[in-house]
């Protein structure tokens, strides 16, 4: 079984950390539309709080995100794609994963995903095989 570490910054293209907003945990507004959105963390003079992007966080949103064939995709495996992302996230560090769930997250971000980061998957993929081929 691989030890992976995906608790690391997630780098962009020019191999700086990446960053985004920071989320109010637990809070959503409803839009006019009916659409919920996070609320977003805000600094004392009013700015957008923001944090840096861990790469644990973008596998486990590629684990939990739907794409377009999921209709099809029997229960049975989104639930193991949902059991995969708090294993990674509850990790903070290396987890160990067979060679199966390697493959799931790999095909799963070379996906495109209707949102988020991972619009550039060839990016996704690099980085996420760079920390399994870390030693």
């Amino acid at each position: 079984m691989p030890k992976v570490n995906f608790h690391i910054p997630f780098l962009d293209k020019d191999g700086e950390p990446s960053m985004e907003a920071e989320r109010e945990k637990y809070k959503f507004r409803r839009n006019k539309d009916g659409s919920t959105e996070a609320v977003l963390a805000e600094n004392p003079d009013g700015t957008i709080k923001m944090k840096q992007t861990m790469l644990d966080d973008v596998v486990s949103d590629i684990l939990y995100d739907n794409y377009e064939n999921d209709g099809s995709v029997p229960a049975v495996e989104k639930h193991l794609r949902g059991e995969l992302a708090q294993k990674v996230l509850k990790a903070k560090g290396e987890v160990a994963l067979t060679n199966e769930e390697v493959t799931m997250i790999t095909e799963l971000a070379g996906k495109n995903r209707p949102h988020g980061i991972g619009t550039r998957p060839t990016l996704v993929i690099q980085r996420i095989k760079e920390a399994i081929n870390a030693e």
